[in-house]
């Protein structure tokens, strides 16, 4: 991994976790999140995985439709460095 490659990912790893710790607080049942990327085609190739406690948390937040809340801050804080994903790059499932 080159330097450049190694800022990249330290950065993206800062907001995804900033945007974590928000979830967290706002959204029931949310647990952690991770990512996957190709460092050299970015932002096109970042995808976003968010995990919530177990299946009946992640129901109840597809009910209340507070998904697009954890989309929002994952997708705001990645726009903060300069990575514009899409809403689907974000993904949902349980532990």
């Amino acid at each position: 991994m080159t330097k450049t490659e190694k800022l990249k990912d330290k950065a993206i790893r800062h907001a995804l976790t900033l945007a974590c710790e928000q979830a967290k607080d706002k959204v029931a049942g949310f647990s952690w999140l991770t990512h996957q990327a190709n460092l050299k085609q970015l932002p096109q190739s970042l995808t976003v995985q968010c995990y919530f406690t177990d299946a009946h948390s992640l129901a109840q937040a597809r009910d209340k439709q507070t998904l697009a809340c954890v989309v929002e801050l994952v997708v705001t804080e990645l726009a903060n460095i300069g990575y514009h994903v899409k809403p689907d790059a974000v993904s949902f499932t349980s532990e």
